[in-house]
């Protein structure tokens, strides 16, 4: 069974445009976080994403409960409520090795970071996550790095941050279940306060005009 896109639209959850645009970033293998705070439509979102991944790959889902609905063809890994960190990040480091071709993360808070990054930076492309934050940048300069950092292998900063960068293609962005802003990771540069990650908001919620603005990426001069 793949979650419907109809509700979605009834809800303005996001249009088609947007819709249309996940679909492709999804079918060409974008590394994909979806992140918002508690209550914000982060699920149903996934679900959407969840259901463009083509008839025939071999994905394996890791969620606390059974929320996700995804089509037959998938290994279903469940990880019970209150599993300890170190189960959560060996479920991901090990699926790497067993010929899945995406992992779908239901629920990204601690150590499992870094093994999720590194499968996303290495040969799962095409996989996806769902983590607390409130917006992208926060997601990507400070909630994963500290996510990274609560394993205590003593990365520098810096370091986690230009893996963050590499693993992570677009991240969608919720807000009182509406898609908030989509924003592609353009990489790391180095600000006032020392390196961090940067984005280019690609549609981006306008409160005023009740709609999403479309700022595409700008094309290279050559």
């Amino acid at each position: 069974m793949t979650a419907s896109r109809e509700p979605l639209f009834k809800t303005l959850m996001l249009n088609r445009d947007m819709t249309d645009f996940l679909k492709e970033c999804v079918q060409d293998y974008y590394n994909i976080f979806v992140c918002g705070l508690p209550g914000s439509g982060k699920t149903s979102l996934l679900n959407l994403l969840a259901s463009f991944i083509p008839v025939g790959e071999l994905i394996a889902v890791i969620e606390d409960r059974a929320e996700l609905r995804l089509p037959l063809h998938t290994i279903r890994q469940l990880v019970i409520g209150g599993v300890k960190d170190m189960n959560r990040r060996k479920i991901v480091k090990e699926l790497g090795q067993t010929g899945v071709r995406r992992i779908v993360l239901g629920d990204c808070a601690k150590g499992e970071a870094y093994e999720i990054l590194r499968a996303m930076s290495g040969s799962l492309n095409g996989s996806m996550a769902a983590a607390m934050a409130y917006d992208p940048a926060d997601l990507l300069n400070f909630q994963l790095p500290g996510m990274v950092a609560s394993i205590g292998f003593g990365l520098k900063k810096d370091e986690v941050l230009k893996l963050v960068a590499e693993a992570v293609d677009l991240v969608v962005f919720m807000k009182e279940q509406r898609v908030e802003q989509i924003a592609k990771v353009t990489g790391t540069e180095k600000q006032k306060s020392g390196l961090a990650v940067t984005l280019h908001p690609i549609y981006v919620y306008d409160r005023e005009q009740n709609d999403w603005i479309h700022q595409p990426p700008l094309r290279p001069a050559w």
